[in-house]
């Protein structure tokens, strides 16, 4: 039986061999108290939900050895339609995907459903230190339609990793001005995939994922206009892919390094920008082949295409099977200031 450490905060006891805890964990949310994983402790659940109520809630564990096992296709954490604190800290989220040695892993990952924690209409949030692995879905999934445009929101993130999941963090349903901080996300089929507006990146990695980062502007949810600042994404399939960005977003100081073979595999289109404008990535190094299309290859649509901007970086045209970026009849990049071993290179305008 759990022991109580204060009125609002319950520990969870050690226990080697975990049942399900779903039961449990749940009326201590529903009775307002605070849940503590101890450190070693693995909680298994088939999901858990915060109501509308009326303090903050928070689960976390007493260091990052402490686990929560979703062992349904559903949430493991879910917070709906609060505007008090919640917050997520010093946790393990495992799944049921399994494991996987292969750099390229969207043939061993599927979507079915599972999330490691859903935030959907919550106004104030914060996860920190918390690493989030095996999910057959989406890691950190992120929803605002409730709040958009009316509530003030605090949407922080910071010092999140994640490996072997399809999705580590999908942004969408205008969940917006949402801040970033410190991600790792490694071997998952998408490391983050961003729908909704001004969200923000900063000092994060994203590495031997099928696809690095994702910006997608099709559903039309006020998307793109926020920023990456600092990091990577190198040594994805495809470490940087826009679709139907009407509306800008911003890569500043972030590397965009070779694919999954280490270099540059012949062929291969590391930066693909479809359907799109005011696409920026300056101050970065940039060792990826870059395609830049008017019209949207899924759509067709080509009603957001214009002009994109290529500044100041450092291009890394000693690696075997690199090109110049390419650009399909109608698609415009501009090109200023971006130099190489030699100097500035000669495709600059």
């Amino acid at each position: 039986m759990p022991v109580a450490l204060s009125a609002t905060t319950m520990r969870m006891e050690h226990n080697p061999s975990p049942i399900d805890d779903t039961t449990l964990v749940q009326r201590l949310i529903e009775t307002e108290q605070d849940v503590v994983i101890p450190c070693g402790r693995i909680v298994k659940v088939t999901g858990l939900t915060t109501p509308s109520i009326a303090r903050p809630v928070s689960i976390h564990g007493e260091c990052p050895t402490a686990t929560l096992q979703i062992t349904e296709n559903a949430p493991a954490i879910s917070c709906r339609a609060s505007s008090e604190l919640f917050t997520v800290r010093d946790l393990t989220i495992v799944g049921t995907s399994p494991e996987s040695s292969a750099r390229d892993p969207s043939s061993k990952r599927s979507d079915a459903g599972q999330v490691g924690i859903r935030i959907s209409s919550c106004s104030k949030v914060r996860i920190e230190n918390v690493q989030i692995n095996n999910i057959a879905g989406t890691g950190l999934d992120l929803e605002n339609a409730m709040f958009a445009f009316s509530t003030p929101q605090m949407g922080i993130f910071s010092n999140i990793s994640g490996a072997n999941n399809f999705r580590l963090i999908h942004a969408h349903n205008f969940s917006e001005y949402l801040g970033f901080s410190n991600v790792q996300a490694d071997n998952n089929v998408i490391g983050v995939e961003i729908e909704s507006g001004n969200v923000t990146f900063s000092n994060s990695h994203f590495r031997f994922n099928t696809i690095g980062i994702k910006i997608d502007g099709r559903a039309s949810q006020n998307p793109c206009h926020g920023s990456f600042n600092g990091g990577s994404a190198n040594h994805n399939v495809h470490n940087l892919v826009v679709q139907s960005c009407g509306l800008g977003e911003v890569f500043n100081g972030v590397d965009f390094l070779g694919d999954q073979g280490g270099g540059i595999t012949k062929d291969s289109v590391g930066i693909q920008i479809y359907n799109s404008r005011g696409i920026t990535i300056a101050n970065g190094q940039i060792g990826s082949n870059i395609e830049v299309g008017a019209a949207d290859p899924v759509t067709g649509l080509s009603s957001s295409n214009g002009p994109n901007a290529l500044f100041n970086n450092y291009i890394r045209s000693d690696l075997s099977n690199f090109i110049p970026p390419r650009l399909e009849s109608g698609a415009i990049l501009l090109k200023k200031g971006n130099y190489d071993a030699s100097g500035l290179v000669p495709w600059n305008d």
